[in-house]
């Protein structure tokens, strides 16, 4: 590295840099215009540590003063030349700003081409290791501002990491997190919200808490919390979250003593195409959100997306747990851009509606969403287009055949603008399961379809993988004479499957519908047209087609204690979240569909595992309910004998288990432990209501887990894991 022979030049500079500053950006640790502190291009032919007085050591390469004035917008007479790269590979030109001692609160800076590859990154270590916090793909503006607010942030990089276009980088401004002379913001590992609370006297104590959930946001760093007291926040704009945390440090943001309501009806309009006005735009990692319900967003309630696609350290490994999505102008929980390995558990989401009465799903993975996203417990109703939307469009530039994972589900009467009115425009399917344009792979596991606009379980030209055990599907002709509870009828991709097992569609097809005389069997394409029920379609003749002791043709109502109580569906969820039992299409003790089911096992699908079907008796019953008239449980439940206290496991996809703790007690907060066979701690895990879901250790072999809390309640369990 050259030393620094040209200090002398750079106190002229200096002073002339400081003239230069404007009554509001005093507070910025500077403003480097690039006009006479920098080196030439012939020093920076390898990386130039280069000290400006004032400021400190900076580092370039392949970075230098430039005079054109077509690319200086500021009529100053120089700026930042960063060349294409491509001598060394991508980010081969770029400047490192000095130490800086109070944090970094903001990053702004002029870019004089505009839609060029900027990479900024950030150190914590004084430029040992650096992590991407914002990559411009070919989206710079003339004035680019990006929010850091992270006090252990001391170095920042600018790199251009395009082979084809240099850029030009002017009036680089940063911001402390605190002026010089104040004393450093006291870091609080607990951050508190309260609905009655004043932003201008707070601090984030519990004592003096924030209104604003973005102000909170803004301070949290990996490990913290954030309680939101009970109650409704109404916010006029957008929440955004851009801070990765870690697998190991995750933010938990919870609703605390109650449900925090975030309602966004103070937000100004905005027509429905290209609107920026989600409640949150989640792109950060590793947040966990529990007991937050979002309402009255112009556009979607919660939006997780990467902020740009090539940065792979966004929008994953979030879990999205008890928390409801509704009335909100678009989806109320959608996925795009590359987001993936997300976890959505015991949510709702419903009477979302866009203002042409058509748009809106309960949840969307779709367009252009990463891989394994995944919906355990959760329930649509009453959206204005569909309960589950995972439409793949080709345009969106990310790449098709993901894979998502749906289990214990629900989709009710979607394409509704309420429980009795049809949405005009909405599609109204109950789980749409890909589109025309790419294959997506879809695993669904107990999921019910019932009383949709249009479709229940909808192929939609979906060329990818349908993988369907234990579904049950259900229309009424009054609602449409053209529903369907199931349609899948169109050839799928080469190396993809449609598989379906122990799925049921009620109906009373084998009572009405009418008989081929040429064939004796049912008219093709006609199944359901002659009944109360709405048709139901699967081709049975496709290639790369499965069907496994499914029954289409004769569940009808007599094999069920009830088939019209199915607003029971959406009644409140009981104390530990879980959708609530209800008569609704379970089995009546004698029916036929009984154990007459194909087993499932758990199973590595695309590389990700998949939970099993579990069942009482000698194989499983058909549809999304398992009967329990005398039988044996196939699975072993995880209550320890011991004790009245209890802990249910459901044991998910990708290693994620959900704890649910079976008895009362008056605490909210507990920590779970995880012990191997030989007594060594191997997980400890707190967590806040009676529902959470960690990922459980790698260990073969029996693993204790212990659950306690602080009014004295303790359950424990054991399970197998192999």
């Amino acid at each position: 590295m050259k030393s620094s022979t040209m200090q002398s030049r750079c106190m002229m500079a200096f002073v002339l840099c400081l003239l230069s500053l404007s009554s509001q950006a005093q507070d910025a640790y500077f403003i480097q215009t690039f006009e006479d502190s920098i080196p030439s291009q012939e020093d920076v032919r390898e990386p130039l540590s280069f000290y400006i007085e004032g400021q400190g050591e900076w580092i370039f390469y392949n970075c230098f003063k430039a005079t054109n004035t077509k690319y200086i917008k500021d009529g100053s007479t120089a700026d930042l030349r960063m060349v294409k790269s491509g001598l060394n590979g991508p980010g081969d030109s770029y400047v490192v700003t000095p130490l800086l001692e109070r944090g970094v609160k903001k990053i702004a800076f002029d870019e004089g081409r505009t839609k060029k590859y900027i990479d900024v990154a950030v150190s914590k270590d004084g430029g040992e290791t650096w992590t991407t916090i914002y990559q411009y793909n070919k989206n710079t503006q003339e004035h680019n501002t990006i929010d850091v607010n992270d006090i252990e942030v001391n170095r920042v990089r600018l790199s251009n990491y395009n082979t084809k276009n240099d850029c030009d980088v002017d009036n680089l401004a940063i911001y402390p997190c605190y002026n010089d002379g104040e004393e450093p913001p006291v870091h609080r590992t607990t951050i508190w919200c309260a609905p009655d609370a004043d932003d201008d006297v707070a601090d984030g104590s519990e004592e003096a808490p924030f209104y604003s959930l973005q102000k909170a946001v803004n301070m949290a760093v990996p490990g913290d919390t954030i309680y939101m007291r009970a109650g409704t926040y109404v916010y006029d704009a957008r929440v955004n979250i851009n801070t990765c945390a870690t697998a190991d440090k995750p933010i938990l943001l919870y609703g605390y003593d109650g449900r925090a309501i975030l309602d966004f009806s103070a937000m100004p309009y905005h027509k429905h195409a290209d609107n920026p006005n989600q409640g949150i735009r989640l792109c950060g990692s590793y947040w966990h959100f529990y007991h937050i319900d979002i309402c009255n967003a112009s556009d979607n309630g919660l939006l997780i997306e990467r902020n740009n696609n090539s940065v792979t350290t966004q929008a994953h490994d979030n879990l999205i747990e008890e928390c409801d999505f509704h009335h909100n102008g678009d989806t109320g929980l959608q996925m795009k851009n590359l987001a993936a390995f997300n976890y959505v558990i015991n949510c709702d989401s419903y009477l979302n509606c866009d203002e042409e009465q058509g748009d809106a799903d309960g949840f969307a993975p779709k367009l252009s969403v990463g891989d394994g996203n995944y919906f355990y417990g959760c329930r649509a109703w009453a959206n204005s287009d569909d309960g589950w939307d995972v439409f793949f469009k080709k345009d969106s530039g990310a790449s098709d055949n993901v894979s998502i994972i749906i289990e214990n589900s629900i989709s009710y009467k979607n394409g509704f603008l309420d429980l009795q009115n049809i949405a005009p425009d909405g599609n109204g399917n109950g789980f749409k399961l890909g589109s025309n344009q790419g294959a997506m792979n879809v695993y669904l596991n107990r999921c019910l379809a019932i009383c949709n606009k249009a479709k229940g379980f909808d192929q939609n030209h979906n060329a990818g993988d349908i993988i369907m055990n234990n579904c049950t599907g259900m229309t009424l002709k009054s609602i449409s004479d053209k529903t369907y509870s199931y349609r899948i009828y169109e050839e799928i991709a080469s190396g993809h499957t449609v598989r379906l097992v122990n799925c049921i569609a009620i109906n009373d097809n084998a009572a009405t519908n009418k008989i081929d005389k040429n064939t004796g069997k049912y008219k093709e394409g006609e199944d359901g047209k002659y009944g109360e029920y709405g048709r139901f379609e699967v081709d049975s003749t496709m290639v790369g087609i499965e069907i496994h002791t499914c029954e289409f043709q004769a569940a009808d109502p007599t094999q069920f204690i009830d088939i019209t109580n199915h607003e029971e569906l959406i009644a409140p969820r009981d104390t530990n979240g879980q959708i609530p039992a209800s008569t609704f299409t379970q089995l009546c003790e004698g029916s036929f569909l009984i154990d007459a089911g194909t087993p499932v096992g758990s199973c590595i699908y695309r590389g990700i595992p998949v939970a099993g079907i579990d069942y009482f008796g000698s194989a499983p019953d058909l549809g999304a309910y398992e009967s329990d008239y005398g039988g044996e449980t196939s699975i072993p439940r995880l209550n320890q004998p011991h004790t009245n206290n209890a802990i249910r496991l459901l044991q998910t996809q990708n290693g994620l288990a959900i704890f649910t703790i079976d008895a009362p007690t008056t605490s909210q907060h507990f920590l779970l432990q995880v012990f191997d066979v030989k007594g060594h701690l191997l997980v400890q895990h707190p967590f806040q209501g009676p529902t959470t879901a960690i990922y459980l250790p790698y260990s073969n072999g029996i693993l204790t887990f212990c659950v306690t809390s602080s009014d004295g309640f303790s359950a424990t369990a054991k399970a197998v894991v192999k």
